[in-house]
């Protein structure tokens, strides 16, 4: 399980270093390129630390991809359809990666969580 989250994380920062190049070579208006750029960085910086095992950041990171398509509906109509649609389907394999990785925690058994029961032996 714990081997998912790292790929999770770790296939999450490959999207936002995408997000982040595609905002330098897009050549959109300017508040596209801003977004691209601090959402990338923030994305990129949040995503390897859920690889660590940091599961809290998975919903944080989840509505990070959602604004990501938002912007993008937003600044879409000024950059052209290429950039928007990028930026719609980059956004949206954030955001079920992020969600997926929440899942991961979920599934974990209560030990590997700290939830094991007190026994004479363990106290």
């Amino acid at each position: 399980m714990d081997n998912d989250l790292k790929i999770h994380g770790w296939i999450i920062g490959i999207f936002a270093l995408w997000l982040i190049l595609s905002g330098i070579i897009g050549f959109g208006p300017g508040f596209m390129f801003w977004s691209n750029l601090i959402s990338g960085a923030v994305i990129f910086t949040v995503g390897f630390m859920l690889a660590e095992g940091k599961i809290e950041l998975g919903m944080f990171i989840f509505f990070f991809g959602f604004w990501i398509i938002l912007t993008s509906r937003i600044a879409g109509f000024m950059s052209g359809p290429i950039q928007m649609w990028n930026n719609i389907i980059v956004g949206g394999l954030i955001a079920i990666f992020a969600f997926a990785s929440l899942r991961v925690e979920a599934t974990r058994p209560a030990y590997k969580l700290g939830l094991e029961p007190k026994t004479k032996s363990n106290l």
